[in-house]
């Protein structure tokens, strides 16, 4: 819980692309070293128990006849449908950030680099933002004059953390967890900005200062290859985002078997294709359940079988972190 929203194949390579290699190696290491001091500390303070005899041990099951059929679909379509939003809007936010704060900025205003920490710190705490969308943002700030360091510590706790994700934790396993979470994210956080800041050479981390404020470009492909990537990957965007939110609906209207009992829930927190498998193994592998299917775009879970169990399929859907709203 503590290094997944800080890593993933995504945001590694968005963050060598904008921020270089040395961030791009910094935010994976620093996701490992937090995530077992997390656990370790949750194993030590905390005696709340996740309700077990409701949650389901997931299962790796490939649909697809063809692998490489199902990994260029996932690469183009589902993945895209995940991450274009908020990458759409970091970039957007970015975008306002360079054209309404002045020049250094905050080298002018937050000379002070551990008070910038925290108050980035604070303001990361509440707001939602995901792993590749706060790249762009990181990479504008630094422009404007934001220390490194600084910079690290919004990638870090800008994805982990967020109003949503705090009320789940604390709601389904607890609020020392909950506290060892939010404490774990942010000292590690203020620890390796501090690092990157007053340890770490300067010049890793100074490629955007030494071009005038500027985000570096890719210098090494040809131009026309640039121009043709952007096209692709918007081009993609567009198709990922016209397949969920026109086609997915329809696609999803399933036919209810009138020997089977259904029922319809409603389920808040599912927010990507990852969510939409977690929960759809999770409930396919209760008793008495013969097929769930999750609708992203409704927020709901349609569910068949025999003699379902709606306290279990509750429980099940609360502890893989998710909110049970109502039976629709």
């Amino acid at each position: 819980m503590i290094s997944t929203p800080q890593t993933g194949v995504d945001s590694m390579l968005a963050t060598y692309s904008l921020l270089g290699l040395p961030f791009a190696l910094l935010r994976p290491f620093i996701a490992f070293v937090t995530g077992i001091f997390g656990g370790l500390v949750t194993n030590k303070i905390t005696d709340e128990k996740i309700p077990t005899s409701f949650v389901a041990t997931p299962t790796s099951t490939n649909k697809h006849k063809y692998k490489i059929k199902a990994m260029i679909h996932y690469a183009f379509v589902e993945f895209l449908q995940d991450i274009a939003k908020w990458l759409l809007i970091g970039l957007l936010l970015a975008a306002l950030i360079a054209m309404l704060v002045p020049d250094d900025f905050f080298g002018a205003y937050f000379n002070n680099p551990i008070l910038s920490m925290l108050i980035i710190l604070l303001a990361s705490v509440p707001l939602y933002v995901c792993a590749t969308g706060s790249i762009p943002i990181a990479a504008v700030l630094m422009a404007k004059g934001l220390s490194p360091g600084t910079a690290l510590v919004f990638l870090m706790a800008g994805p982990a953390t967020n109003a949503a994700t705090m009320a789940v934790i604390g709601k389904t396993l607890g609020r020392k967890t909950l506290f060892v979470y939010l404490v774990t994210i942010s000292l590690g956080a203020i620890f390796f900005g501090f690092l990157v800041d007053y340890f770490l050479p300067t010049s890793w981390f100074n490629m955007l200062t030494n071009m005038g404020g500027h985000i570096h470009g890719n210098h090494i492909l040809p131009e026309w290859l640039n121009y043709a990537s952007t096209f692709l990957l918007i081009g993609a965007m567009l198709y990922g985002y016209i397949k969920m939110n026109y086609f997915q609906t329809s696609k999803q209207n399933i036919q209810i078997d009138e020997n089977m009992d259904a029922v319809k829930i409603k389920v808040k927190g599912m927010t990507c294709n990852h969510c939409k498998a977690n929960v759809e193994n999770n409930l396919n592998q209760l008793e008495g359940v013969n097929k769930a299917q999750v609708n992203l775009v409704n927020e709901e879970v349609i569910i068949q079988g025999e003699k379902l169990d709606l306290e279990r399929i509750k429980g099940t859907v609360e502890g893989i972190g998710y909110e049970y709203v109502s039976r629709v």
